[in-house]
């Protein structure tokens, strides 16, 4: 069955939830252009919660395909695509448009979100295929503690989940990769360039030192540490953390609720575009993300998280095993970059020892 809506969705902090009703036919639904803007994400204490916007999908024993004419991506908007398809794959995208596979879950935009890197050729998805900055997906069952991916398009599938990945920071024929750690690269850290960065580890703490400066080209980052072990921490530290090459926003995604730290210096987004930091934690315990390098990026600072008890900390460290109430110990290092601050549904700490100088304007709660 289909159903054609002329209007376009616009989700400002919300989700779009489609369940198909039909088991015995496959289902289309089809809506205008999706516009997604920046706010407070929707908590939810057994499924993925995005930082700030949601689309979940879930077919009942058929195909489940959602079309969109267009998106349009306002500043600090982000989407966390969730697939509920628990007869089959969890990767969206599995199965081609035309398949219409059973079970399967596709997303389609008539016009194709722009990609950065490689373009799908064939239908494989490699190590350098373009990525959404502005959105992922969950890799399986959509509950607390499920591990995120990037996407990619592919005009036969439509929004796919990214499958391949390099195990280490250095590039492909001269090409950026698409890079997932699961332990820190001490060889190839050295001035090097990504396409984009998953740190996931999901055994122990895990520490990615930076030697000169690790440009990401897409600017997007997913600091996904473990599954369902919030005692796990994720660091980035030392030298310049470089989120895109100009003339687009950064991104940093935490989908779990692990304490995280970025202590390298953050630059990237010109003073036209912002650094959005998305809290997606979802099993009602708190996120803590710790920016103590004293940033340069020229742009502004959005924040938008699902959970109120979140914190972003300025300066210093945080530990604790209640990261709601986290335990800070002050530094002297650490800063917003030199735009405007917009807070949605997030706590901030400044957590200096020194007399410092917050010039931002702040606005949000």
């Amino acid at each position: 069955s289909a159903v054609t809506r002329t209007n376009g969705i616009t989700l400002n902090g919300g989700r779009l939830s489609v369940a198909s009703t039909q088991s015995t036919s496959n289902t289309t639904d089809s809506f205008g252009v999706l516009t997604l803007g920046q706010g407070a994400g929707i908590l939810n204490s057994t499924l993925l919660s995005g930082g700030s916007n949601v689309i979940s999908v879930t077919p009942n024993g058929k195909n489940a395909r959602v079309n969109f004419d267009s998106a349009t991506v306002n500043s600090g908007g982000t989407v966390l695509f969730v697939t509920n398809n628990s007869g089959g794959s969890y990767r969206i995208g599995a199965g081609t448009l035309a398949s219409q596979t059973a079970s399967g879950i596709n997303i389609a935009f008539n016009t194709a979100p722009t990609l950065v890197g490689d373009a799908v050729s064939g239908g494989t998805i490699t190590t350098t295929s373009g990525i959404i900055p502005w959105a992922i997906t969950n890799t399986g069952a959509p509950v607390a503690g499920t591990i995120s991916d990037f996407v990619t398009y592919d005009s036969a599938y439509g929004v796919r989940t990214l499958t391949s990945y390099a195990a280490n920071l250095a590039l492909s024929g001269g090409k950026a990769q698409n890079v997932k750690l699961t332990a820190g690269d001490t060889t190839n850290n050295t001035n090097a360039t990504v396409n984009s960065l998953i740190i996931n580890n999901t055994a122990a703490n895990l520490t990615q030192n930076i030697s000169g400066t690790l440009t990401v080209n897409s600017g997007a980052v997913l600091l996904n540490p473990g599954f369902n072990v919030s005692a796990l921490s994720t660091t980035i530290a030392g030298g310049i953390l470089q989120l895109g090459t100009g003339g687009a926003d950064g991104y940093i995604y935490m989908q779990q609720a692990r304490p995280n730290t970025i202590s390298s210096v953050i630059a990237g987004p010109d003073a036209s575009h912002n650094l959005v930091l998305n809290f997606g934690n979802s099993n009602n315990t708190a996120g803590v993300l710790v920016l103590s390098g004293n940033n340069t990026y020229a742009g502004g600072t959005i924040v938008n998280s699902a959970n109120s008890a979140s914190g972003l900390v300025i300066g210093g460290t945080a530990s604790g095993a209640t990261l709601s109430t986290p335990t800070l110990t002050a530094g002297t290092t650490g800063s917003f970059g030199s735009g405007d601050v917009t807070l949605n549904n997030i706590k901030v700490y400044l957590n200096r020892s020194n007399a410092f100088t917050v010039a931002n304007n702040i606005s949000g709660s």
